[in-house]
């Protein structure tokens, strides 16, 4: 079922991308604030961007995504949803530094994490035809089977970024307010 190593040739997406959708965020009880500073914890009203993606057949999922945000988001996103399939499916497992591959078609159960200039944070979540599942970052390389859907999303008045962190030793997540 699983190999190590890397598949072929690749191709790059160059479908349009729809229009962002704005949609108000969820606004906590109570009146909302007029002062906002950096100290003072997280806005109480705010806009958030959506972008709903559907990517077709043999597309890169990551590099889709990549790209994707880019264009929407240069100021960091989120990826929170994600459903579809892969064919022959890779992924860096944890605590392990090459992709193992996972022969076969697979569906996406689950897709979250970021997407930033400085790179992407990506975990899913895959079945296989027993219904045996597994998980790991996603990596270059992972074809689309026949749809990948996905819903990005850019929060007003943040900026995300991966630096660095001394603690981990790894590029993590470091969000900001927007200048």
């Amino acid at each position: 079922m699983a190999r190590s190593g890397r598949s072929g040739a690749r191709r790059h997406y160059d479908g349009v991308m729809p229009e962002p959708t704005h949609v108000p965020a969820t606004q906590p009880a109570g009146p909302p604030s007029t002062s906002r500073s950096a100290s003072a914890g997280p806005p109480t009203t705010s806009h958030a961007a959506f972008l709903p993606l559907r990517l077709p057949p043999g597309v890169d999922l990551r590099r889709a995504l990549e790209a994707a945000a880019a264009g929407f988001a240069p100021e960091g996103c989120f990826v929170v949803s994600g459903i579809g399939s892969l064919q022959d499916a890779q992924l860096r497992l944890a605590a392990h530094d090459e992709a193992t591959c996972f022969d076969g078609p697979w569906e996406i159960l689950s897709l979250a994490g970021t997407l930033t200039r400085d790179g992407a944070h990506l975990h899913i979540a895959l079945s296989g035809g027993r219904g045996q599942v597994v998980g790991g970052h996603l990596v270059h390389g992972n074809r689309v089977r026949t749809t990948a859907e996905v819903l990005l999303c850019r929060p007003a008045g943040w900026v995300l970024g991966r630096g660095r962190d001394a603690a981990t030793g790894y590029d993590e997540l470091q969000v900001r307010r927007s200048p």
